[in-house]
């Protein structure tokens, strides 16, 4: 006999995006695995979203839908949700895409199989929607499903293999809470720090297979923040002050070891070799993957995209997943 899935809930914030809605929302509530509820929070939207959400709600009794008094941002909109949800598990859901089929089942399948870990993973495609770029994230990890303790991802970490795709990401609701939810002074970085962090503290678990798709827009939340260079550098800032906070001790150490913070290139380099404080993340190994980290932004950057799909290709970033192996 076959073990009941766990509870989820899908914490979905919206503003002005009534043209995604629908989609978003059949290719949520149309999963193999429909979650146990849908919170829905409306950012005092000014298009017709409100109709969009009340004709759903109306057909599909899983959906709560809240609104906010005024505009509070994306974060604050998220924390609302997760603060009204029920499930043992949470998938964050921004309003502009759409859930992959059998993404909710097969990670929650997963997690029943390893409740020890805080957080479950998929290979996630993203997607550039001004260039119509793709690619892939999480194949480094490997080609079954399986549970990655906190030692075991410093260990890919170190070997260049931790690419995980946080918007492919099911957290416990438990752990989640632990971390202080989105954290809002680091802005667009706020589910990175999340999650790597439930994950660094109970380890995750894996499933090798496109699951997710993330959707980059030019003018969206993260795009348009990270071409601010101040406010970029005050959010990566904000990083480097959370993960100096004793309830973060344990963590700090994860993200020094594997040198997780390389990512960021060059504005997160001259925040750390400008401040004594954290010269402890100035190893070798952080060093070596930053420049590589910063070679391959700088690339993007002045690559025109025919010549930037080739190296993507090359590169292996477009090559689907191995079948999994059981």
């Amino acid at each position: 006999m076959t073990s009941p899935l766990p509870t989820l809930s899908v914490v979905l914030p919206n503003y002005n995006h009534s043209a995604h809605l629908p989609a978003t929302l059949e290719s949520i509530l149309g999963q193999s695995a429909p979650p146990t509820e849908v919170i829905i929070i409306d950012d005092c939207s000014t298009d017709n979203s409100v109709t969009v959400i009340e004709e759903f709600a109306r057909r599909h009794s899983s959906i709560r839908f809240l609104r906010n008094e005024k505009n509070r941002g994306a974060v604050a909109s998220f924390n609302r949700g997760i603060d009204e949800a029920k499930g043992d598990y949470l998938v964050m859901a921004p309003a502009d895409d759409e859930m992959r089929p059998g993404f909710l089942e097969k990670s929650l399948h997963a997690l029943g199989r390893y409740p020890q870990a805080g957080a479950c993973s998929s290979v996630c495609q993203y997607r550039d929607m001004s260039s119509g770029l793709t690619w892939l994230l999480g194949t480094s990890l490997g080609n079954r499903e399986r549970f990655i303790g906190p030692d075991e991802m410093v260990a890919l970490g170190r070997r260049g293999q931790l690419l995980v795709a946080t918007s492919s990401m099911i957290v416990k609701r438990r752990d989640f809470l632990a971390v202080g939810k989105y954290r809002a002074e680091l802005a667009w970085h706020c589910d990175w720090f999340a999650y790597f962090a439930v994950a660094f503290r109970h380890g995750m678990c894996f499933v090798p297979e496109v699951l997710a798709e993330f959707r980059i827009y030019k003018d969206g939340f993260s795009g348009k923040g990270m071409r601010q260079p101040e406010r970029q550098r005050e959010a990566l800032r904000q990083i480097l002050e959370t993960l100096e906070l004793p309830e973060f001790a344990d963590v700090s150490q994860r993200f020094r070891q594997c040198a997780a913070l390389a990512s960021f290139g060059n504005p997160m380099f001259r925040l750390i070799a400008g401040h004594r404080a954290y010269w402890k993340y100035l190893t070798p190994l952080y060093l070596r993957a930053w420049a590589w980290w910063s070679a391959k932004l700088a690339a993007r950057r002045m690559l025109p995209d025919s010549v930037a799909r080739l190296c993507l290709r090359l590169a292996g970033y477009q090559r689907a997943p191995a079948a999994p192996t059981p």
